[in-house]
C-alpha cells in the first residue's frame, strides 16, 4: 500500500510538471529583437505569432506542437517596422516597394497625390498584397 501511494504522488508529479505546448501559426526562434525604446538588443529569444499578432515572447527554447512551423531566427535581427515620413510614392510606387520593404520600412507618408492615383495604388496594392501602410496628407489637383 506505501508503494502504491508513492507510485501514485510521483506519478501526479510528474504530470504536473508537464510543460504545455505551445500553438501559434509559427515562432521565430533564437532571434535578436533589437528594443528602439531602451537602445538595447535582447538576444536568443523565441516569438510565437499567431495571424498577424505576436502572442508571447519567450527567453528560452519552448515546447512547440507538432503543427508549428519552426523560422530559424539565429543570426538575425527582429525590430519594430519604420516609417518614412516623407515620401512621394504616388510617383515611386512601382518600384518602390522592394526596396522599402527590404530597408524595414513598412509605411510611408506620401506627400503627394491625386484621388485617383491614390485610388488605384490602393486597388493594385489590394491585388499584389505587397504595399506598406500608406498615410496621405497632400494633394494635388
Amino acid at each position: 500500500m506505501k508503494n502504491l501511494h508513492l507510485f501514485l504522488f510521483l506519478t501526479s508529479l510528474f504530470i504536473s510538471c508537464k510543460e504545455d505546448k505551445i500553438v501559434a501559426d509559427f515562432v521565430i526562434a533564437n532571434v535578436n529583437i533589437i528594443d528602439v525604446e531602451n537602445g538595447t538588443i535582447e538576444s536568443n529569444k523565441w516569438i510565437a505569432i499567431e495571424g498577424s499578432k505576436i502572442e508571447a515572447i519567450y527567453d528560452h527554447e519552448i515546447p512547440l506542437a507538432s503543427s508549428v512551423e519552426i523560422i530559424d531566427g539565429t543570426g538575425k535581427y527582429l525590430m519594430p517596422g519604420l516609417w518614412d515620413i516623407h515620401a512621394h510614392y504616388s510617383y515611386s510606387h512601382n518600384y518602390a516597394n522592394q526596396l522599402l520593404f527590404a530597408n524595414g520600412v513598412n509605411g510611408v507618408r506620401d506627400m503627394w497625390g491625386t484621388m485617383d492615383t491614390i485610388s488605384s495604388i490602393g486597388q493594385k496594392s489590394i491585388k499584389r498584397n505587397f504595399s506598406p501602410r500608406r498615410l496621405y496628407i497632400g494633394s494635388y489637383y
